[in-house]
Order: structure tokens, then C-alpha cells, then sequence
């Protein structure tokens, strides 16, 4: 021992070992304070830890868990809409089928059909206001005063006939098809 210590011991009166035992006793009981707080904080800060941890995941899971939701949503909708686009270019598909099916370069024969019976009807036509014309000017000679209506509706006949010899020529493409159509009438009434 020191020399200070020994005159603390005398000055208290005790036993060194007594003392020493003393001294021991309470460096135990703060050792054992000190390990009894330090599990008790070590116990706080675990439970802290997984409490806090535990709050963390749940509050950063439900963002995530929202978010797999939604692109489980959109992926179904993306699915359906990718569906709907089939099933559209499928029709678009089919009805395209439709149109070459009917499409007027397929049966030209049809359409061509069609004008010679049209440019026919105006052939007819045009014939039929001929004799409407002198049908009118044989009238109009056995009424007396007649020259100046027969002369207005010649002049309406003549526009007529001029207005369906130009769809007629129309239709033709340039004539072509009118002599087609002679031709054809001719060849009807020579089979027998």
C-alpha cells in the first residue's frame, strides 16, 4: 500500500481487509449496476431495433405492395388491350378479305356489263326524244300559231339530247365503249 492509503486506514480505524473487502463489495456492485444497465440497454436497443425495423419494412412494403398491385393491373389491362388489337387486326384482316372479294378489278366483267346496259338506256334515250321532236313538229304544223313554243322545245330537246350524248360518251371512256355496245347489239341479232 501507499503511504496515503495506510494513513486512511489508520484515520478510519479499520481493518485493511476489512476495508478491501469493503472497497471490493461496492467495485461488485457497480460492476454489477453497470452489467444490469448495460443489458438493460442493450434490451432497449434491440427492442427499439426490431420495433423500428418492423415499422420501416411494413411502412416501405406497402408502396411496394400497392405497386405490384398496380402492375399486376396494368399488366392485365396491357393483356386485354393487346387481346382487343388482335382481334381488331383480325377483323381488319377479314373485311379486307371482303373487299378483294369485291373488289370491282376482280369482276370487271360485271361493271363493264353495266355501262354497255347504261349507255344503252341513253342510246334509248336519245332516240326517244328524236321522235318526241318530230312528233312535236308534226303537231305544230297542224296548229296555227305554234312557231314560237315549237321552237322553245326544240331548243330544250336539243340540250337534252346533247346533255346524254355527253354521258354517253363519258361512260364510253372516249367512245370506245359505244361502238363495243353497236357491236354486241349487232352480234344479238344476228345469232339465232
Amino acid at each position: 500500500m501507499t503511504d496515503e492509503e495506510e494513513t486512511q486506514s489508520e484515520d478510519s480505524g479499520q481493518d485493511p481487509i476489512e476495508e478491501l473487502q469493503l472497497k471490493a463489495n461496492k467495485q461488485l456492485t457497480i460492476l454489477f449496476a453497470a452489467c444490469a444497465s448495460s443489458v438493460v440497454f442493450l434490451g432497449l436497443l434491440g427492442f427499439t431495433y426490431t420495433t423500428l425495423t418492423g415499422k420501416l419494412l411494413s411502412a416501405t412494403q406497402e408502396p411496394l405492395i400497392e405497386m405490384k398491385n398496380l402492375s399486376g393491373l396494368v399488366s392485365d389491362e396491357y393483356s386485354n388491350l393487346t387481346m382487343a388489337v388482335e382481334f381488331y387486326n383480325h377483323q381488319m384482316d377479314s373485311l379486307g378479305q371482303r373487299l378483294d372479294d369485291i373488289d370491282p378489278a376482280v369482276d370487271r366483267a360485271q361493271f363493264v356489263k353495266l355501262e354497255n346496259v347504261i349507255i344503252s338506256q341513253e342510246n334509248d334515250f336519245q332516240v326517244f326524244l328524236s321522235s318526241a321532236q318530230d312528233a312535236v313538229f308534226g303537231l305544230s304544223e297542224m296548229v296555227s300559231g305554234s312557231r314560237g313554243w315549237r321552237q322553245d322545245f326544240k331548243a330544250k330537246l336539243d340540250l337534252a339530247i346533247a346533255a346524254s350524248e355527253a354521258r354517253a360518251f363519258n361512260l364510253s371512256d372516249d367512245g370506245a365503249a359505244v361502238s363495243s355496245i353497236q357491236e354486241a347489239m349487232d352480234a344479238d341479232a344476228s345469232a339465232p
